[in-house]
């Protein structure tokens, strides 16, 4: 995710540091990344399988998941295919 701005990396540490254990980004409504989880769920992370990511967190702890409103664009833009880089330069 080469194009998240820094802004969107201070927002979500800025959030957990009220209630939330887990806090995301969405932009235009669309999930984003990166996620961000407090210190507190290091063992259920350590503990979640591999195929699942983190999704089995924000179900767990619904009532603790922060999800900030982004106007980063980067935060829902990757390049993991060339035919990616198209979109560039919507940013």
């Amino acid at each position: 995710m080469p194009y998240i701005k820094p802004q969107s990396y201070q927002q979500l540490v800025e959030a957990l540091k009220g209630n939330g254990l887990l806090a995301r980004p969405l932009f235009q409504q669309r999930p984003g990344h990166p996620v961000a989880f407090h210190r507190d769920l290091a063992d259920d992370l350590l503990q979640l399988p591999d195929n699942l990511g983190a999704q089995p967190l924000f179900q767990r702890y619904r009532e603790q998941a922060l999800w900030i409103n982004s106007e980063d664009a980067g935060t829902v833009m990757d390049i993991d295919v060339p035919s990616d880089l198209r979109f560039s330069t919507l940013i």
